[in-house]
C-alpha cells in the first residue's frame, strides 16, 4: 500500500473515518475513479482519471488521497503531477553538460495519425474551430494544425485529451 496513503488512513482512523466507497466508471478512453470519504457526519469525493485500465488501482489511490485531502487530513509528501513541467526556477547556475551520444534512430512519427487524431478528439469535445484557431495562435502562434510540428501537434493532442476528461462528466454513472 502507497505509504502516503497509509498515513492518510491512519489519521483518518484517529479523526472519525466512518467509510471509504469508491466507483469506477468508463467514460471514452479514460476510466474515472470516485472515492467518498466520510468523516464524522461529513463526506468528501474526489476523482481521478487515468487512460489505461491496469492502472485503475494507481487512480483509486489517488482518488481517496485526494478526497482526505479534502476532508483537511495531511499528506506527509505530496504526489508528484502527472505531468512534470520541471522547477518553476534554477536553483544552482547552469554547468555545461556534453552533449548526448546518438543511441537510435529516430521515431519516425506519423502525422496523418496524429492529424486524424486531434480531429477526432475535437470533434469529441465539440470544440468550436474558432476556440481551436486562437488556442494555436495564443499557444504556437500558428493559425493551423497544418503549420504546427510534430512535437507541437503532439503538445496540441495532449491539450485537447485533458479537455475529453474534463467535459463529458454528465455521462458518469455517479
Amino acid at each position: 500500500m502507497d505509504t502516503t496513503l497509509q498515513t492518510l488512513l491512519a489519521q483518518a482512523h484517529s479523526s472519525e473515518l466512518r467509510s471509504i466507497h469508491t466507483e469506477a466508471a468508463a467514460l471514452g478512453v479514460a476510466y474515472v475513479v470516485k472515492a467518498t470519504v466520510t468523516l464524522g457526519s461529513q463526506e468528501f469525493s474526489a476523482h481521478a482519471v487515468v487512460d489505461n485500465p491496469l492502472q485503475i488501482v494507481q487512480a483509486e489511490t489517488q482518488a481517496i488521497v485526494r478526497a482526505l485531502g479534502l476532508a483537511g487530513l495531511d499528506a506527509p509528501i505530496a504526489a508528484p503531477p502527472a505531468f512534470n513541467s520541471g522547477p518553476l526556477y534554477l536553483e544552482t547556475q547552469p554547468t555545461e553538460l556534453p552533449a548526448p551520444e546518438p543511441t537510435s534512430p529516430a521515431v519516425l512519427i506519423d502525422r496523418e495519425r496524429l492529424m486524424e487524431e486531434s480531429m477526432d478528439l475535437m470533434r469529441s469535445i465539440q470544440m468550436d474551430p474558432k476556440v481551436g484557431r486562437s488556442y494555436l495562435v495564443q499557444n504556437y502562434s500558428k493559425r493551423s494544425r497544418n503549420e504546427l510540428t510534430d512535437e507541437e501537434l503532439q503538445s496540441f493532442i495532449s491539450y485537447l485529451r485533458t479537455q475529453s476528461y474534463s467535459i463529458p462528466t454528465s455521462k458518469l454513472p455517479f
